[in-house]
């Protein structure tokens, strides 16, 4: 049985969307190969899995930084701990300056020591990494170069050189894009196989010189949900349910538009599961009345309730053209109404254009408010078979996917 490493940052307990992605190949396929997971993890108590065999990375101001977080919630030395943590981000934003791609890169450092130790005690034959940080693919490069016999599968479901992250707290941003375009290429010069997202398929052999034969096309797969079983909303009520979980961005994925709404929209209830971030002012302005800001849950949880506990399942799309959100073909597979608010007319848009239960909501539409309340009225209480999504959508069967991983793998 061969071994595999897998590094996809966030990926137990917490399950981040790539990491999401990336275990419904795992699942799958843990009866013919044996997988070993290499991730980072922001949580700080949890039980071991005892489904996979689950190496962490780690650091002293990473370990330091959820301790003080956790404090803070929790309410033990809560003035110390954000001092620390303040120490702690003056650090980060000056160490950035001088650092490649970033503050964080002791992640790739930590990565490559554990791919390292996994392979000398099992023999590893194939590494997948997996982005959105890039820090696993530098971390892979720097593991191939060093035993270049064995393979190296890559999935890019977010860009790397063209991502803002990696520049917003830098000086001389043209410099870094520079040096960080230089490495991207390096990564697909080394790489045995890519796999891009649909809006990466298209940019990156345009961009970049990049074999034919070792790029493939990213589509993100539609699954038969366990919890697929229930087409009535618990709870009898005239109120129309939302709910969107993920994260918001003020540049690329901004909830302002979404929030302000459906705050204007009687006999709805709209739950947001939304870790802390860069919209936490637009978030406290909104979150009172008809809208609810929750914490997160766990993925099992997640699937149950847009299964089983919602009537319409929202999607904020991305205002980058070359990242679309993961999660759509999950909200697709339930079968459930899709309220789509969207930056650019992307893949995503395409998909709600073709799906029977879903509409499309441009950011600042003319007559919002309008046509989303007469969706949720309309909408309220209907699904489709899952069957019936997957003959719309027969390109994003998973079998195809988990085919062309399986080739990629013994090829």
């Amino acid at each position: 049985m061969k071994h595999i490493a897998v590094l996809s940052t966030l990926y137990y307990p917490d399950l981040g969307a790539p990491s999401a992605c990336i275990d419904k190949y795992v699942r799958v396929l843990k009866d013919e190969y044996q997988f070993h997971i290499i991730t980072r993890t922001d949580c700080t108590a949890f039980e071991p899995s005892e489904e996979y065999d689950v190496r962490y990375i780690s650091s002293f101001r990473h370990r330091l930084k959820l301790k003080c977080e956790d404090g803070i919630k929790r309410g033990e030395n809560s003035q110390w701990c954000k001092i620390i943590l303040a120490f702690i981000n003056v650090g980060k934003l000056i160490q950035t300056q001088f650092s490649f791609p970033s503050a964080q890169r002791w992640e790739v450092k930590q990565y490559a020591n554990q791919l390292e130790l996994l392979h000398n005690e099992v023999g590893i034959d194939v590494v997948i990494s997996v982005s959105n940080t890039i820090f696993t693919q530098l971390a892979s490069l720097r593991f191939k170069k060093k035993h270049p016999i064995l393979k190296w599968i890559s999935f890019f479901y977010d860009p790397y050189s063209e991502h803002y992250i990696y520049y917003k707290y830098k000086l001389f941003k043209s410099l870094w894009k520079h040096l960080n375009r230089k490495k991207e290429q390096e990564i697909y010069n080394n790489t045995d196989a890519v796999l891009l997202s649909s809006e990466l398929y298209k940019f990156v052999p345009e961009h970049f010189t990049i074999s034919k034969e070792k790029c493939f096309p990213l589509l993100y797969p539609l699954q038969q949900l366990q919890s697929h079983s229930s087409n009535e909303v618990k709870g009898l009520t005239s109120v129309c349910k939302l709910i969107f979980a993920g994260m918001f961005y003020k540049k690329i994925r901004n909830p302002e538009f979404a929030l302000s709404t459906i705050s204007q929209i009687e006999d709805v209830q709209f739950d947001m599961f939304v870790g802390s971030g860069e919209c936490e002012d637009i978030i406290e302005r909104y979150n009172k009345s008809n809208i609810h800001r929750e914490q997160f849950v766990n993925h099992e949880r997640y699937v149950a309730m847009i299964c089983n506990e919602y009537d319409v399942l929202v999607n904020i799309g991305n205002a980058s053209t070359l990242q679309a959100p993961s999660k759509m073909l999950e909200l697709l597979s339930t079968g459930k109404p899709i309220l789509n608010f969207y930056f650019s007319k992307d893949s995503q848009y395409e998909m709600i254009e073709k799906y029977p239960l879903g509409i499309n909501v441009s950011n600042y539409e003319e007559g919002a408010v309008k046509k989303v309340k007469l969706f949720c009225k309309e909408m309220k209480g209907r699904s489709i078979p899952y069957e019936e999504v997957e003959r719309l959508f027969p390109e994003n069967k998973f079998e195809t996917q988990v085919e062309l991983l399986r080739r990629l793998i013994e090829s």
